[in-house]
């Protein structure tokens, strides 16, 4: 889990944030108000950005306004690539597709999958995110590794004449691992298996990224071992 209550409790990630928000001040005429927009309307996604933001910010309030994004890619992306082109495309048609135009961010989040050792392959989320006026910032999240037999399998049942073959697979590795899971009597999403693999949600692992992300945002440097303290089981 991530452990936000721990923060607060160092004077120098107490600095940090109060940085931040110095630099997150919202559009005119949206005092106090942080408007973000999700390019995607997915719980995992929503949960974990409003989450974040409710966290580091508590002095503001969250306008958090989701838009089903394209990402133009395969219904499995397979390489880091892939990934961050699918969430790039999903934040332009975002961006594109709200009526709303005055935003403080945008936030857009493509999971990947890719090879890795021998006998297992690896899940990634690639988490995007965009202060109004400044240039993207891409994070990957930490990975968690799976039986190669269950990507091979979705490559198998994916048409030679797939439309997105060049980035990925028509099946998801998820659809094939919750398949398997419930073989053995556990039950899971095929988007949010990833705690019955790795012990850590897909949501738990966005949120750590995201937070990432919105350091760099900041245009902030802040050292590594303050970083750590942010991260789970500190």
């Amino acid at each position: 889990m991530f452990k936000f209550k721990r923060l607060f409790l160092s004077k120098e990630i107490r600095t940090v944030f109060v940085l931040i928000a110095l630099t997150i001040i919202p559009l005119q005429g949206y005092a106090n108000t942080l408007i973000v927009g999700l390019a995607s309307k997915s719980s995992v996604k929503r949960e974990a950005v409003r989450e974040v933001f409710q966290a580091l910010f508590p002095e503001y309030e969250l306008d958090l306004v989701e838009h089903a994004s394209g990402s133009e890619i395969a219904e499995q992306p397979v390489g880091k690539e892939s990934g961050i082109l699918g969430a790039k495309n999903r934040l332009k048609n975002g961006q594109e597709g709200s009526s709303k135009k005055m935003f403080d961010y945008w936030i857009s989040i493509e999971n990947y999958i890719e090879p890795a050792l021998e006998g297992f392959w690896v899940d990634r989320a690639v988490v995007i995110t965009q202060k109004h006026g400044k240039p993207v910032v891409t994070e990957l999240s930490r990975e968690v590794r799976f039986e190669a037999e269950l990507a091979e399998a979705a490559q198998l049942n994916t048409p030679r004449d797939y439309q997105y073959l060049s980035t990925g697979f028509s099946v998801t590795a998820g659809a094939n691992i919750q398949i398997e899971l419930a073989k053995k009597g556990q039950n899971v999403a095929k988007d949010d298996w990833h705690s019955a693999y790795g012990g850590v949600s897909r949501k738990d692992l966005i949120k750590e990224a995201l937070f990432r992300a919105l350091i760099r945002s900041a245009g902030i440097y802040v050292p590594s071992s303050i970083l750590e303290q942010a991260e789970p089981g500190a």
